[in-house]
């Protein structure tokens, strides 16, 4: 069995809510992930998959979602590897120096490189602030920090996933509603 009720194994004494740690069966395990209760089949397969690499893991569920717990894994000394010396890279051929840029032009002009990693965000900043304000008024402050942690993780979902995923952490399936039609999707 990999999913237990978080309320059963405080009860039992086997978890404390606030823990960073906890021993179950004998092993140490520490929070990895959390994950949506719609993900059931993907919690059990994951812990599955864990079982079957030899490594405990459980998932705890709660009233909002399920946390997984893997076995801590400390390394023995033999694994830990020594660092290596540092040494300079030698430059080849191909290398050649930056173009000078002013410093008025430097800070105008974003470097190439950013502007080809940098991804522009799918949802502007308003619609997250509004999506802060009312998430507050049902979960309380908190909702502020949910939203951010959401959007931060998730930063390439539209409007309406994020939406959606914010939706899950709200408790009553009225207010759910009302969150959608909040935010008009």
């Amino acid at each position: 069995m990999f999913i237990y009720k978080a309320e059963e194994l405080e009860e039992n004494s086997i978890i404390v809510t606030k823990s960073n740690e906890i021993v179950f069966q004998g092993k140490t395990l520490v929070p990895s992930v959390a994950m949506s209760k719609k993900s059931r089949e993907n919690v059990l397969q994951i812990c599955q998959e864990e079982q079957n690499t030899g490594c405990l893991c459980i998932a705890i569920e709660n009233n909002y979602n399920f946390i997984l717990w893997k076995e801590k894994v400390t390394p023995t000394p033999e694994e830990i590897e020594k660092p290596a010396p540092f040494t300079l890279p030698t430059p080849s051929p191909a290398d050649k120096p930056a173009p000078f840029t002013s410093p008025e032009t430097a800070k105008s002009e974003p470097i190439e490189s950013e502007k080809k990693n940098k991804p522009k965000p799918l949802i502007d900043q308003n619609f997250i602030v509004a999506c802060e304000k009312r998430l507050i008024e049902y979960v309380g402050p908190i909702g502020k920090m949910i939203v951010e942690d959401l959007y931060e993780e998730n930063p390439h979902l539209s409007k309406t996933e994020l939406v959606e995923l914010i939706c899950e952490e709200i408790p009553k399936q009225e207010q759910k509603e009302e969150f959608k039609r909040y935010c008009r999707v």
